[in-house]
């Protein structure tokens, strides 16, 4: 039965880790960018699991392998890490052969032209296996599944690293609970969210869209207490006809917080996957076309990122 959503729903972190997916793909290409204090290249701990997945022994020696390299494209460091990846990333390996014979001391720009072809066809991989995992035959709805699942695997893969470089249990022992940092970086992440869903409800420029916003900036007060009544109201009121069965499930006490986010980052994602099937010309569901929306995907959230950041 539908009934008033001002009961209570358990305090969890549900809603942060929805945004923290979607804004994923678009704030990647910063983050890889950015410079990086770690010890450990992320990408290669991701490159080491992609490959060994499941083999926690496995990944442990493939990071240790390439932890040992050095300089990747000096001269004693090449021959090796060509040997670890040869051990350790096979499959990407052997569909980059003819960029890896390429490879010669010094060469940073073919040595970044091999990790580009090892990550291409690592997403290639792992588009496959989002595929196969649909289960609609429409082509819109095929594609939306297939990079829901990307967004989920990209997320376990910077868990993964979290996990495994001891960062989460770091933050963990800071004490007093979430961090200032921390805390207002989820509040600005729910405002992005919000915003985003008013855009592809109403368009920009609209005095509703505004509306729409500012309702949500308003009802994202009650998030900390476990309300979400203000949100399904601002749902009900400017997110129609787009979002009506999200608000219904928001409404209804019996479901529970991951189903109701999810139904909502999924027309999200549906939305943008529309938008790039459009763009893009796509006309099949399949692994080809998946990497194309996703890349398009990337684009289109990082340039609403940028243009929407305070």
């Amino acid at each position: 039965a539908v009934v008033s959503t001002q009961s209570t729903w358990e305090s969890e972190d549900l809603y942060w880790r929805e945004m923290k997916t979607f804004l994923l793909l678009g704030l990647s290409a910063f983050v890889s960018a950015a410079p990086r204090k770690e010890k450990e290249d992320a990408m290669v701990i991701i490159r080491c699991m992609a490959e060994n997945f499941g083999n926690e022994k496995k990944i442990l020696s493939c990071r240790n392998c390439f932890k040992s390299v050095g300089d990747y494209m000096s001269a004693a460091g090449l021959p090796r890490a060509k040997s670890c990846a040869q051990e350790f990333w096979p499959e990407s390996s052997a569909a980059c052969a003819g960029e890896i014979a390429k490879l010669k001391v010094g060469d940073y720009d073919q040595g970044d032209n091999v990790l580009d072809c090892i990550d291409d066809a690592l997403e290639k991989s792992n588009a496959e296996r989002c595929m196969e995992e649909t289960t609609s035959n429409d082509v819109l709805e095929k594609l939306t599944e297939g990079s829901l699942c990307i967004l989920e695997s990209h997320k376990f893969a910077w868990s993964f690293v979290k996990n495994t470089t001891g960062e989460r249990k770091a933050r963990k022992q800071s004490g007093w609970g979430q961090r200032r940092d921390n805390m207002g970086m989820k509040k600005q992440m729910m405002k992005m969210m919000s915003m985003a869903h008013c855009d592809v409800s109403i368009e920009e420029g609209e005095e509703r869209n505004t509306e729409c916003k500012s309702c949500f900036a308003a009802a994202a007060q009650t998030i900390d207490i476990g309300k979400t009544g203000a949100m399904a109201a601002c749902s009900e009121q400017f997110l129609a006809p787009l979002y009506d069965q999200c608000t219904i499930m928001m409404r209804d006490a019996t479901k529970k917080k991951k189903e109701v986010f999810g139904c909502y980052h999924k027309v999200l994602v549906g939305s943008i996957v529309a938008d790039c099937v459009d763009d893009e010309g796509v006309t099949v569901a399949d692994a080809d076309n998946l990497v194309k929306v996703t890349e398009c995907g990337e684009d289109v959230i990082a340039d609403w990122v940028m243009d929407h950041a305070d």
